[in-house]
């Protein structure tokens, strides 16, 4: 097991917990041929009529993405499949008939009923295009009900969506605007301790202000979109926010994607996005610790880009720590590298060597936030600027060697630089990009 997968799956020994946390969103980036005969097959039979066959054929597709967060089976007694899903914190649950699809997921319950409550889930339903909110036996529920020949298996997956994230921030808006009203379904949650919580908000915090003093250190705009994103890559991945403080990383994403930046309209885009930061640090840390959970995987990604175009988009991206070395800006060579891992891992699933491998960076380029996290070694002394490159090379040849058997030599640790932190990242991405025999 590498040492990013550990983050999740350990005690603060770095021993492997009994019980395993799996991570995950659902992805349908790069299906394999199978799961594409699937669901092609699952909307023929439905086209056709077989309308229940073709719910049977959708579950078997979706079990390719979430495992054991799908569970699906026929009742022969009813004649009808019912199903189970895990979707973030909330577990979906329904069943299929020859006439019908139903679906429902528990939001909170209520400890009296509560007419504010009643109003807010009354106009939350106009906005929704499948479910409704409603209330049995004082639990706020949101469930869907409609004719089979309606809902299409492509159709049934959009109201899941609807359905898991309405239910989601139904929960967060409860909680928020009406606490002590009702207590929220939080089944799928595995709060964090609350000193690796401390620690991450602290951490959060320096990253968000380092960023602004990066920014701040340079007047080129593209360069500042660099950083900003950078942030937040390795926020989703070192912090691992839910809930809103997702959504409000994730927005700051959409702002960057809403144009495409360019001479004209790259300072307005930094400034918003900068905005959104500042918006994060004006929050309570108790604020911030209520979205950081560890909540049971929806639908892991099972499915990953090939690993030739993810060598090739690496390696098109390495002219950005090349230019910044010729700039003399050591520090910003290091966000160009974090940069380059954060947005592979955030847009795409990546083969398992490539996780194991990016692992070791994040690890080596934030020594200090994974020693809090508790593992015990640091692989970067910042006092001394001193790498701990026999650890790095062994963790590094631990995982060239378990692939080994599969692919043969893939990546050579003694071609990495270990003079320093900068030149370190460069010549493990660079030696990463050599990497040219996997074609899955």
């Amino acid at each position: 097991m590498g040492v990013f997968s550990r983050i999740f799956n350990s005690d603060k020994n770095g021993k492997t917990s009994s019980r395993v946390v799996k991570f995950g969103r659902f992805a349908e980036n790069f299906e394999s041929e199978e799961q594409e005969e699937l669901r092609d097959q699952a909307d023929d039979q439905y086209k056709s009529g077989e309308y229940k066959e073709a719910y049977v054929t959708f579950f078997e597709y979706m079990q390719k993405f979430g495992g054991p967060a799908v569970q699906c089976q026929y009742n022969k007694d009813t004649d009808e499949l019912t199903f189970s899903l895990i979707q973030g914190t909330k577990t979906i649950t329904g069943t299929v008939t020859s006439t019908e699809v139903h679906a429902q997921a528990v939001v909170a319950r209520l400890m009296s009923p509560n007419v504010a409550v009643m109003r807010y889930l009354l106009a939350e339903c106009s906005e929704l295009a499948y479910s409704k909110f409603g209330i049995v036996d004082n639990e706020v529920i949101i469930c869907q009900k409609c004719p089979i020949r309606d809902m299409s298996p492509n159709a049934f997956k959009d109201m899941l969506s609807e359905v898991s994230l309405t239910a989601n921030s139904a929960a967060e808006f409860i909680a928020r605007e009406f606490p002590g009203a009702a207590q929220i379904d939080n089944s799928n949650i595995v709060e964090i301790p609350s000193s690796e919580a401390n620690h991450k908000v602290e951490y959060l915090r320096a990253w968000i202000n380092e960023t602004f003093d990066l920014v701040e250190s340079t007047t080129n705009e593209n360069i500042r979109s660099i950083i900003i994103l950078r942030l937040i890559f390795k926020v989703m991945y070192l912090i691992s926010p839910e809930g809103a403080l997702l959504d409000k990383f994730n927005s700051i994403l959409e702002i960057y994607g809403e144009y495409k930046p360019d001479e004209d309209n790259g300072t307005e885009i930094n400034y918003r996005m900068l905005a959104e930061l500042e918006d994060v640090m004006a929050m309570s840390d108790k604020d911030i610790k209520q979205w950081l959970y560890m909540t049971y995987a929806v639908f892991p990604v099972l499915c990953y880009r090939p690993f030739m175009e993810l060598t090739e988009a690496v390696t098109n991206l390495m002219k950005l720590p090349v230019q910044f070395h010729e700039m003399r800006r050591p520090d910003l060579v290091v966000v160009a590298c974090e940069y380059i891992i954060g947005s592979q891992l955030s847009r795409y699933g990546v083969h398992p060597l490539a996780y194991e491998l990016f692992s070791v960076m994040w690890r080596t380029l934030n020594t200090d936030y994974f020693y809090g996290l508790g593992f015990g070694d640091i692989w970067y002394d910042d006092s001394q600027e001193l790498l701990a490159e026999k650890k790095i090379k062994i963790e590094t040849n631990a995982i060239t060697s378990n692939f080994a058997r599969v692919y043969g030599d893939t990546f050579n640790v003694e071609n990495v630089c270990f003079d320093s932190l900068e030149n370190f990242a460069y010549s493990y991405l660079l030696e990463f990009c050599n990497i040219n025999q996997i074609t899955d």
